[in-house]
């Protein structure tokens, strides 16, 4: 695990580098969509069925960890450019197509799952930064997403205890302010910062406790999301305060996706709780797994990672509704009011 960081130091580094980014100017829409995190948002898995059944409807082919689109897809359209390109496909041809994603799936702020963490990925970024690949009124002009952190509470979960929550809580924030700085500091201004999924309602809690019927009572657990989420905010509030001509909004994927679960029926899922995909699915064993008849009809596709139709609802809410984002309006007014 990372060492635990402290954000003062950071915010008096921006005081002192902020000029180092030119001041923006008019924006005549998003160029692109840089993408830091997890499974959640990795475009260039290699997944084998049913991934991928409902988009792009070639087994195997979507290489999301859904049956379909993620996030990352969804909000790509949101700004208007294409879906970004996994950093392991890139080539001199594609740097610049709207884009790139350098999420992976078992990420996370530590090493929790021992997959590239979000430092590294953000290592990655300045490095092809450094090397001129974009001009600085590209990245002025482009977006970046942030969406990370549940894997490093879920590994926790397996020993950890109650007591020593608010210190992982620190790194895993921390961690994340960190990076968001350097995203920041290396030309990106406008950026989202998911906050966490809505560990209770998760059918991998869910389904031990009471077989996918209703969220589950875990003092732990709620705890970790709400410490997590009070301190994302307060971290990316004061980077916004330190650092001129940010704009860093959280998009509230806890409140998202609650309201999915509670109210699933009235955005068009049957059985909220309930997970698509059973079994170890994606297993080449095909007899390992069943999958429900009708993906859209579900939040949550195989126990962790949302479905195409829970990733569209969620980023709808974002959009469209107020009161899913943080720090600034909904998704919609944030892109015009910054001519994304």
């Amino acid at each position: 695990m990372l060492h635990r960081m402290r954000l003062l130091p950071v915010l008096a580094i921006c005081s002192i580098f902020f000029h180092c980014v030119t001041n923006i100017g008019g924006v005549d829409g998003a160029k692109g969509l840089y993408v830091f995190g997890d499974s959640y948002t990795d475009t260039g898995e290699n997944m084998h069925a049913p991934y991928g059944m409902t988009w792009p409807g070639v087994i195997g082919m979507g290489n999301r960890s859904s049956d379909g689109r993620n996030e990352v897809d969804y909000l790509a359209t949101l700004f208007e450019v294409p879906s970004p390109t996994p950093w392991e496909h890139l080539d001199a041809n594609n740097t610049n197509n709207g884009g790139v994603n350098f999420g992976v799936g078992g990420a996370g702020v530590t090493y929790a799952l021992g997959y590239r963490p979000l430092a590294v990925q953000v290592d990655v970024f300045e490095k092809l930064v450094n090397e001129g690949l974009w001009t600085k009124e590209h990245l002025k002009h482009s977006v970046a997403l942030v969406s990370i952190g549940i894997n490093d509470y879920t590994t926790f979960n397996v020993n950890g205890t109650a007591e020593k929550v608010p210190a992982l809580t620190t790194t895993v924030v921390d961690g994340i302010a960190l990076n968001v700085f350097r995203i920041r500091m290396l030309g990106i201004r406008h950026i989202m910062v998911a906050s966490l999924v809505p560990q209770t309602c998760m059918p991998y809690n869910t389904y031990w406790a009471n077989n996918s019927t209703a969220c589950i009572v875990n003092y732990m657990i709620s705890n970790e999301t709400v410490q997590h989420n009070e301190l994302l905010e307060n971290r990316m509030r004061l980077l916004n305060n330190a650092i001129p001509e940010s704009s860093i909004i959280i998009i509230n994927m806890t409140k998202a996706f609650e309201e999915l679960f509670h109210n699933g029926e009235k955005y068009g899922f049957e059985d909220p709780y309930k997970q698509c995909c059973m079994g170890a699915c994606g297993d080449t064993n095909t007899s390992l797994w069943t999958v429900c008849k009708d993906p859209t009809k579900s939040i949550i596709f195989d126990s962790i990672h949302p479905s195409q139709a829970g990733w569209k609802a969620a980023v709808d809410l974002y959009t469209n509704v107020s009161g899913y984002t943080v720090l600034g309006p909904k998704l919609s007014t944030w892109k015009s009011d910054h001519n994304l």
